[in-house]
């Protein structure tokens, strides 16, 4: 039957496709033209910078990255968990990439978009090491043939300035469409509808004197603080483009603290309840939560560390790890064979007027691929030099 419907669409290739045609149906909906079935898979989302100029020229060549869907994806999500967890028996033991390749390879599919490009010509110039990508070349004329759509040339005008007129043009569809029978074998096709991101110059030191100080002036374009003043979880959402706070109770997160440093389930209660956050408490693995902190100096950064992480990924598990002793820096022996990752976090924990600089308050932390093993490093800076604190 699928060799039967190859056929069948191989003899309408040939058959005209309207100069205005475009598929206009919904996306996941089917619709028959020419005796075959399509499915619509997939529309474009514009960009007032990127512009429609004129038809494609039908006998210019274009490449198209097919993407084939992959297998078992529940089943490595709960493997990655499982190996992302401290205290599960297989933390840390990764799979390589041939053995995750063997569970995400969909010989079935790959053989059946192989097969289907072949049929109708096409020029087949790249498969992936898993077969999970195919890239293959053809005319524009054929690719509107096969995805029953109409591609056009594009005016990225994000690209103004160095770039030519040239280098700005680009080949896209409005949408794109797969024959009935092929469709659940494609899980994306690249270069037909996606808007490419826009164009931003980076900033780029002056010529001229190397040691002449680098300005980005990036202070102007992030806003230092809320309207009200205070920072607080919708104004990070806003800074960062987060777009939901909502985790999974099932994955882990954890924040690492040194120097006998506590944390108020009270005062976490009442910042949870004063934003409007979900009200849950924190795991306490050390003995370090209390209810109220008889010292505020042995709670500020706990505090601040627990209440924030638990905002932006709320419903998540939250730990607070502590490692103390006389030397908190002290080497736990599961750590020696691990190489020391590179910086992970750092806190500016204050600022205060000192003569006349400014005195920082740096926390750097850097590890934490294991509890105990993390490593931190708190500097004071005053003026623009650092001293050790």
């Amino acid at each position: 039957m699928l060799l039967l419907s190859m056929i069948t669409l191989h003899g309408a290739l040939s058959a005209d496709v309207s100069s205005e045609a475009e598929t206009t149906s919904a996306v996941g909906s089917s619709y028959f033209r020419n005796n075959i079935q399509y499915h619509v898979m997939e529309t474009q989302i514009p960009r007032d910078t990127f512009r429609q100029v004129s038809r494609a020229d039908a006998t210019a060549k274009h490449e198209l990255v097919f993407a084939v869907p992959q297998m078992n994806l529940p089943q490595i999500e709960s493997m990655l968990m499982e190996r992302s967890s401290p205290d599960n028996a297989l933390y840390q033991q990764w799979l390589s990439f041939d053995e995750i390749g063997s569970l995400v390879r969909n010989t079935v599919s790959a053989e059946a978009v192989r097969n289907w490009l072949m049929l109708c010509d096409v020029d087949i110039t790249w498969v992936s090491r898993h077969s999970t990508y195919i890239k293959a070349v053809a005319t524009i004329g054929d690719w509107e043939k096969m995805l029953d759509t109409v591609f056009y040339e594009w005016d990225d005008v994000s690209k103004r300035g160095s770039f030519t007129k040239k280098d700005r043009m680009i080949h896209r569809a409005l949408s794109f469409s797969l024959p009935i029978y092929i469709k659940d074998h494609v899980s994306a096709v690249f270069n037909t509808v996606q808007t490419p991101p826009e164009f931003r110059p980076k900033y780029k030191l002056k010529s001229g004197n190397s040691n002449t100080p680098f300005k980005t002036y990036l202070r102007g374009l992030f806003q230092t603080q809320s309207s009200s003043g205070a920072v607080t979880v919708s104004f990070l959402n806003k800074q960062y483009e987060i777009s939901s706070n909502i985790g999974s109770s099932a994955i882990n997160q954890s924040v690492f603290e040194t120097s006998s440093e506590e944390y108020s389930t009270n005062d976490l209660t009442k910042f949870q309840k004063k934003y409007g956050l979900t009200v849950q408490s924190a795991q306490d693995k050390n003995g370090y939560a209390v209810a109220d902190c008889s010292d505020v100096d042995y709670c500020t950064e706990g505090n601040l560390d627990v209440q924030y992480i638990m905002g932006v990924a709320q419903e998540t598990t939250t730990i607070y790890w502590y490692t103390g002793g006389d030397d908190p820096f002290d080497m736990d022996p599961r750590c020696i064979r691990r190489p020391v990752p590179s910086l992970v976090q750092l806190h500016i924990m204050g600022t205060e007027r000192v003569g006349r600089g400014h005195e920082y308050f740096l926390h750097i932390q850097y590890g934490g691929q294991v509890p105990g093993c993390e490593r931190s490093d708190d500097r004071r800076v005053i003026g623009g030099q650092r001293r050790d604190v």
